[in-house]
């Protein structure tokens, strides 16, 4: 991946760490008994410094175990250790592609005008994550109906988190039972059909219930993501020629030639993890920002124009969002400037998220995807595996 650059980091994680600041006070985690509480668990992290591999071992063989006790309480129907109802969990679609690596085919797909899935489990909570940009942009009062509706939902069905309410739409990191999930996402269909059906929820069932938020917080912000793009200068989504493609699409499309993909999450979440295309594949760029808003500016930068020329551009981000505004940029971009012309603009559908569901051993993606909310990153299952033979 190159040197480090050791600026550009640490701004990075400058920014990342006032997110994890504001995902704390969400969940109601102060910094004073965060310090403490760190404090008193200082001889335990010592202990798991020293040892990583052998704990991350470790928590990987608890997690086999819990899923082969599970197994066991579907095969005799007994109630699980903890006392609480038992349910069984629907086994998802497996196959394998052609380079032999599971693919859970179920993943793959967007709930967009579908059926939302039903729970796998019951246990811990379910985590939603979903935006919806609108156009034409809401009036200031279908905005404040938006907030009003999404606070009623949130009551109805105990769902808490956060999300951003802007004018051009929705996008939110939110936790519910698993039915109550269920009951929000179908809420918000029945109040707006033409918007919402539209929308892929990804639904993430048995979360540790400790990662559920303390409270629903919505912000009224100018951009859901901040290009600096707001208003007007938003290129349109509705003239947007790039395609989204599902996970396991996007996986056999990084394996063509003269073809580009572009990380356009921040430079520390590239360093932590970043999708590795295969030899005689897709060539990877990364911006290197140390934010969103400097992403226009790489773009339209000549030797970035000159290595999208005649190629097939990919693009990924954490969960879609950040990549609806930077394809219809280059979208744009490409209508406007005729030497600019390319082979077809992509984005997978659901971002990361969805392609490491779909490919629960990584597919491309080496190292941690990271995460806004208190899960903190997502590993696929051969990272703690290979962990283990440390």
């Amino acid at each position: 991946m190159g040197a480090v650059d050791t600026n550009n980091a640490s701004a990075a994680r400058e920014e990342t760490n006032a997110n994890d600041e504001d995902r704390r006070r969400a969940h109601g985690v102060l910094p004073g008994a965060e310090a403490r509480a760190s404090e008193a668990r200082t001889p335990i992290l010592r202990v798991r410094f020293v040892m990583a591999s052998v704990d991350d071992a470790r928590r990987f063989l608890i997690t086999v175990s819990k899923f082969a006790a599970a197994d066991s309480c579907h095969r005799t129907g007994e109630a699980p250790p903890t006392g609480e109802p038992h349910t069984r969990r629907p086994q998802p679609a497996m196959g394998r592609n052609t380079e032999g690596e599971k693919v859970v085919e179920a993943g793959a797909r967007s709930v967009a005008y579908k059926p939302l899935p039903p729970p796998t489990t019951t246990d811990g909570v379910t985590q939603i994550l979903f935006y919806q940009y609108v156009e034409p942009v809401w009036s200031a009062r279908r905005q404040k109906q938006a907030i009003a509706e999404f606070h009623r939902l949130a009551r109805e069905n105990d769902c808490t988190g956060r999300g951003r309410i802007a004018l051009e739409g929705v996008n939110c990191t939110l936790t519910a039972p698993a039915h109550g999930a269920r009951r929000f996402c179908q809420g918000l269909r029945d109040w707006d059909p033409d918007l919402f059906n539209d929308t892929d929820f990804k639904l993430t069932d048995g979360v540790p219930a400790e990662t559920k938020f303390k409270a629903l917080t919505l912000k009224n912000t100018q951009e859901l993501v901040a290009y600096g793009l707001g208003g007007e200068r938003a290129p349109l989504l509705k003239q947007n020629t790039a395609k989204h493609l599902e996970a396991d699409e996007y996986h056999e499309m990084l394996g063509d030639k003269d073809t580009v993909v572009i990380d356009v999450r921040n430079y520390y979440e590239t360093c932590i993890g970043r999708i590795e295309p295969p030899k005689g594949g897709a060539q990877f760029l990364d911006p290197q920002m140390r934010n969103s808003r400097e992403f226009p500016k790489w773009l339209n930068a000549p030797e970035t124009k000159e290595k999208l020329k005649g190629k097939k551009v990919m693009m990924y981000c954490t969960g879609g969002i950040r990549c609806e505004r930077a394809t219809a940029l280059l979208s744009q971009m490409e209508r406007a400037e005729d030497d600019l012309q390319t082979n077809g603009i992509y984005h997978v559908r659901g971002g990361i998220d969805r392609y490491l569901k779909t490919f629960p051993e990584g597919g491309y993606w080496k190292g941690r995807n990271y995460l806004f909310d208190l899960r903190g990153e997502q590993k696929p299952v051969r990272f703690f595996i290979s962990r283990m033979g440390n």
